[in-house]
């Protein structure tokens, strides 16, 4: 754990990110086929489109946990990398 008591995140900060954590996770069971298909891929461009894709679906997952709790999707990512850096 960081030490620094500016950087420990807030009781909603911590809420949003284990929030958006499961996102990710069910996500990853529910795609797992293109995930998996991105990691064997060998074909730059096939590999580049589901690149896109995986993209598409996590961006849509930050913006849609984003409007549950009133945020932009840039609040969403720097709640998140705070918490990462602070779990870390």
């Amino acid at each position: 754990m960081k030490s620094g008591l500016s950087n420990k995140p807030s009781e909603i900060e911590l809420k949003i990110y284990h929030v958006l954590k499961r996102e990710f996770e069910a996500n990853l069971s529910t795609n797992n086929d293109i995930y998996k298909k991105f990691a064997k891929c060998l074909d730059p461009k096939e590999r580049e489109s589901l690149a896109r894709k995986i993209q598409q679906i996590e961006e849509a997952i930050v913006h849609r946990t984003a409007r549950e709790f009133g945020l932009t999707f840039k609040e969403m990512a720097a709640i998140y990398h705070k918490v990462e850096v602070f779990l870390g």
